[in-house]
């Protein structure tokens, strides 16, 4: 296992309550602003599931990676909840199939850094941690500058979606 030092803990979360979306939309949204912004991802788990009242439940997993040097890289995980029924909705004189009800952004983000230089057991862990207070510390919080505003951004580009798309 990896050291791991968290940025933003698990569980933070964002969400639309009564909000009007189009979950590929959003889908394309968050894949091209990891893209863009050089981070790999990958999509963990996908379910869709229709409820009893004719809704849809959708959740799905990304994780998201980008190194910053050979040491440490960075990891955003993202959990999405949808919890809407589809409808119909006019757009421009054309009428557009879009999804109504809640979205829920969980994220968490962190630096990992690798064990592989100092081995494991405590003396591995005792020369990481003199390693990383002594050597490289300043490198540390670069890294931590970087990855806080990197995912503090892509909240506030999801929060701005989410206000645009709310229905009142």
């Amino acid at each position: 296992m990896k050291a791991r030092d968290y940025i933003l803990p698990e569980g933070y979360k964002i969400k639309g309550t009564n909000v009007v979306f189009n979950l590929e939309e959003i889908y394309k949204f968050c894949m091209r602003w990891f893209e863009h912004n050089g981070w790999t991802w990958a999509e963990l788990s996908y379910r869709d599931s229709t409820r009893s009242d004719g809704g849809k439940t959708i959740e799905y997993n990304w994780e998201a990676r980008k190194e910053f040097d050979k040491y440490i890289s960075f990891v955003i995980t993202m959990d999405v909840l949808t919890i809407a029924k589809e409808i119909e909705i006019e757009e421009g004189g054309r009428k557009l199939k879009k999804m109504k009800g809640l979205i829920e952004f969980s994220f968490s983000a962190y630096l990992e850094k690798s064990e592989e230089k100092f081995g494991k057991g405590e003396s591995g862990k005792f020369l990481r941690k003199m390693y990383e207070k002594y050597v490289i510390r300043k490198k540390i919080e670069d890294a931590e500058e970087v990855m806080y505003r990197e995912i503090i951004e892509l909240i506030n580009e999801l929060k701005a979606f989410l206000s645009l798309h709310s229905v009142e």
